[in-house]
């Protein structure tokens, strides 16, 4: 029985055997809480390597498309706000006015609020 689960033949076998140091490093027993003859065996789950994006495993793709999503509108529309608020307008140097609302400041203002960066 030992040997077609570690030939991966059978992946649970249920029998009267004894627990050695030897059978459990190579497979798992269930721990008896009433001695019957009966033990359960099962083969060790293998490990896989971890993916590059293993990280983005948590959430489905449906959800990191809808969090970039609002991510996007969030930060034009913060720039959209700040063009038609006459108060985010400051002259520079010459005759012109400037915003500091630029595309890539709302982007790096909105990241900075998700990650809680800044004071």
């Amino acid at each position: 029985m030992v040997g077609e689960l570690i030939e991966r033949k059978a992946e649970l076998a249920v029998a009267g055997m004894s627990i050695t140091y030897k059978r459990e490093k190579v497979i798992d027993f269930t721990k008896p809480f009433l001695n019957l003859g009966i033990t359960i065996l099962y083969k060790k789950p293998m490990k896989k390597p971890p993916k590059l994006f293993s990280f983005l495993s948590p959430l489905t793709s449906e959800v990191w498309v809808y969090i970039i999503a609002a991510y996007l509108v969030v930060s034009f529309m913060l720039y959209i706000i700040a063009r038609l608020s006459p108060y985010e307008w400051y002259e520079s140097g010459s005759d012109e006015l400037d915003n500091q609302f630029t595309v890539l400041n709302s982007l790096w203002f909105t990241i900075g609020c998700l990650m809680q960066q800044g004071k």
